[in-house]
């Protein structure tokens, strides 16, 4: 394979994702469902399924960001269900599922919209999810595990991961994955999408930054940011986060305390959080001279930060407002304290 494209980021709002929804409720979403088209022998069946279904991958996709810091939520997802008849409007505090029962009326009522691919679907500017038994060209089950996993990644956030000609393209191919439906279990590829989709809703960094390389397209009508994360795997995916907790320093100057280097500050920089915790851009000014090009520095959550060149350089975090800065001069290491 030449250039893994792994995942791709959508640019959607707070308002659009499920994901503050999700964690504003501690897990209790409440879901509409419409089965359109079954009678009153296939109903009750049709019921049981998208209960269980639906409450599946919303926990398969909540386990993957069970250890991500920016994620508050620690219990399973228990979504209250409704059911009606008819389609489920649009833009519910929860989310919306609408199951049609079958080909012609599915064709009619959904396919037949302007512009509408004519298969299941996830709209999260909707937050709704539209099945029918047909895809395309041919019959499919509307309750299919992996659609619903699928249709379920966009209503987080995620964007499609296969190649549409002209309209989704790029150079290469791609592992695995449910968001480009070649596989119908989570991948880590999902995982990374996830958790950087979790980080745009949070922080607002929709970039590949910590998780990998924009990837470059061909052709990109939904202005997604495609990554891949063969190239540059800068976090380590996985694991927990430190207890303590330190929060990032305030971007600006930072003076420094020594009495005798009233003419030495510290520039702090393109701070942004990361999987394990966050990191920032420190620069050297002195002499009221322009800050140099700074050292990129990656910190855990309590606040211990290494520099990405050389790692004997360190910057310990007291506080948003306070820090340390260690460095090998000297024999005994030298240590300077500054303020913002």
């Amino acid at each position: 394979m030449t250039g893994e494209e792994d995942f791709s980021l959508s640019n959607i709002t707070p308002a659009m994702s499920l994901l503050p929804s999700i964690e504003n409720s501690g897990g209790g979403l409440d879901v509409c469902v419409a089965l359109i088209g079954f009678d009153s022998v296939s109903r009750p069946a049709a019921e049981t399924g998208v209960k269980a279904i639906i409450t599946d991958a919303a926990n398969k996709w909540n386990a993957l960001l069970v250890d991500d810091p920016l994620w508050t939520l620690k219990a399973k997802i228990t979504p209250t269900f409704s059911f009606q008849e008819t389609e489920c409007p649009k833009n519910l505090p929860g989310f919306a599922v609408n199951v049609w029962g079958n080909v012609e009326r599915f064709k009619a009522e959904y396919c037949s919209r302007p512009n509408y691919t004519c298969g299941g679907g996830g709209m999260a500017e909707y937050k709704s999810m539209y099945l029918g038994p047909w895809n395309r060209y041919q019959p499919q089950d509307p309750l299919q595990p992996l659609t619903i996993m699928h249709e379920y990644g966009h209503l987080l956030g995620l964007g499609d991961t296969y190649r549409i000609a002209g309209r989704n393209d790029w150079v290469g191919e791609q592992p695995p994955s449910v968001m480009n439906g070649q596989s119908e279990t989570l991948t880590e590829d999902d995982k990374l999408g996830l958790r950087a989709t979790l980080r745009f809703l949070k922080t607002g960094v929709r970039s590949c930054d910590g998780f990998g390389t924009d990837v470059e397209m061909t052709a990109n009508d939904w202005s997604t940011v495609m990554c891949t994360s063969e190239a540059t795997p800068i976090v380590t995916h996985g694991n927990p986060a430190p207890s303590a907790s330190v929060p990032p320093p305030h971007a600006g100057t930072w003076a420094y305390t020594h009495f005798d280097s009233a003419d030495t500050a510290l520039r702090i920089s393109s701070v942004s959080l990361t999987n394990s915790g966050y990191r920032f851009v420190a620069s050297s000014v002195e002499q009221g001279a322009s800050a140099s090009s700074g050292t990129t520095y990656n910190c855990n959550a309590a606040g211990m930060c290494a520099a990405q060149t050389d790692a004997s350089y360190r910057i310990l975090l007291a506080s948003s407002s306070s820090l340390r800065l260690i460095t090998p001069a000297y024999p005994a290491g030298y240590q300077a304290s500054f303020l913002h």
